[in-house]
């Protein structure tokens, strides 16, 4: 109920111009400003800063502290840089509309300005928000890792297409979609895991691998097709020659794959 009469006397007193005895104090210096000509998202240019109380001179000997006093009371000082308890004499910037006109400039004191958040809650905030700020970056590059993964290529097992110290940003998500969504055409070019029978052939061919070290080869057969090898080393995919040329790399033998054929 007490949210009920906050807005509605708000309403009725600003929108309406109805009353503003009910206007909750928090509310009346916004008032305040209104009656001035200091709207909320009007810009607004700072003709003068002025210091109403400006230091007293000491009085001259032989002159009277009244009269010394009466004198530095008319006096302003104009000031060139913001500070505690002066004054700003402001015009806006564009031409508002009839009802929002003043005589120009208003006067307003630094004092009269309401504060929408306390120092307090500034340190606050801001702290919440950077604290924010860095954990979004931490989750972000987690979920990043996640999801993509950088490798670069050592040999030239797969020269021409991928040469040695090329980097590859790789996608991890397919992988992990079902079987529907995660469909592998033949031609491309994939990493995975070796299996044991693969790492038992590097290891005999003086090859040492570790638990992160992945393959990078290209497809050639998807599921459904049926692959042979000859007793020649050749490779038929569905009783036909594939037609790519394992003879492009020189550095790496091609006819490795024969000495594993068993008839």
């Amino acid at each position: 109920r007490r949210l009920k009469l906050l807005v509605a006397s708000f309403f009725s007193a600003t929108v309406l111009g109805g009353s503003s005895n009910n206007t909750p104090s928090f509310l009346k210096a916004q008032q305040d400003m209104f009656e001035k000509g200091v709207y909320p998202g009007i810009e607004y240019r700072v003709l003068r800063i002025i210091d109403p109380e400006p230091p007293q001179p000491q009085p001259q000997p032989g002159t009277s502290s009244s009269s010394s006093n009466h004198k530095s009371n008319d006096v302003e000082e104009d000031l060139f840089f913001d500070a505690e308890g002066v004054d700003y004499e402001l015009k806006p910037v564009c031409a508002l509309p009839p009802s929002m006109e003043r005589q120009w400039p208003v006067r307003i004191n630094e004092r009269q300005i309401p504060n929408l958040i306390s120092t307090l809650q500034y340190n606050v905030i801001t702290a919440i928000g950077a604290f924010s700020a860095s954990a979004s970056i931490l989750v972000f590059f987690f979920l990043l890792s996640l999801a993509t993964s950088l490798f670069f290529i050592p040999s030239r097992s797969m020269d021409p297409t991928l040469q040695v110290g090329d980097v590859l940003l790789v996608e991890k998500i397919s992988p992990r979609l079902p079987t529907p969504l995660n469909r592998y055409e033949v031609g491309d070019v994939v990493l995975f895991k070796p299996p044991d029978a693969l790492r038992e052939i590097v290891a005999l061919n003086g090859g040492k691998l570790t638990d992160r070290d992945l393959f990078v080869k290209r497809v050639a057969a998807v599921p459904g097709d049926t692959v042979t090898v000859d007793k020649s080393g050749s490779v038929l995919v569905n009783h036909k020659p594939t037609g790519v040329r394992r003879d492009l790399c020189d550095a790496e033998p091609t006819k490795l794959i024969e000495r594993y054929i068993e008839p």
